[in-house]
């Protein structure tokens, strides 16, 4: 098992958040392993980066958990999650 912080959260918050970051990190992850097609899981914004590395590189999976996640990142679904990631960089600044 290999758990990963994506691009603009823990190890790599100074990163800047895309979603092909993200999913060459998950895509580095899988490979680490050494062991071929992996279950990925994904909660909140990292479904969604899993569900893109599933759609990218479906010959690395094995399997996929989505928990949380949306598949929309548009229009009135979208609006809760991004002002909640506006809030983030306030978060940060405030301690």
């Amino acid at each position: 098992m290999v758990a990963v912080d994506l691009p603009g959260h823990g190890k790599r918050s100074a990163e800047p958040w895309s979603l092909s970051s993200a999913t060459e990190v998950i895509a580095s992850a899988v490979d680490s392993l050494g062991r071929g097609p992996a279950l990925v899981v994904g909660h909140s914004l990292g479904g969604y980066a899993a569900l893109e590395f599933a759609r990218c590189r479906p010959e690395r999976l094995r399997g996929l958990v989505l928990a949380g996640a949306s598949a929309s990142t548009r229009g009135l679904r979208a609006v809760p999650y991004r002002w909640v990631a506006g809030l983030v960089p306030v978060y940060r600044r405030i301690g």
